[in-house]
């Protein structure tokens, strides 16, 4: 079994990434989409990614 994982979109404050689940014969098993937002931990509202994690964001989907 293998996984997959591809960053649909990147926005101020959310990423969304795809998982791709794919047996050992080659068929694929399951896909899931996530959407992860970056939130205050005092209102809980979206806030933008802080830069220090931005810049890895950045970094890894552009590697990709």
């Amino acid at each position: 079994v293998s996984l997959q994982l591809r960053v649909e979109s990147v926005r101020r404050s959310s990423l969304r990434v795809e998982v791709e689940v794919v047996g050992a014969d080659g068929s694929v098993r399951l896909v899931c989409r996530q959407r992860t937002v970056c939130t205050s931990s005092l209102s809980y509202e979206p806030q933008p990614w802080p830069d220090d994690i931005a810049g890895v964001i950045r970094r890894w989907t552009e590697a990709a």
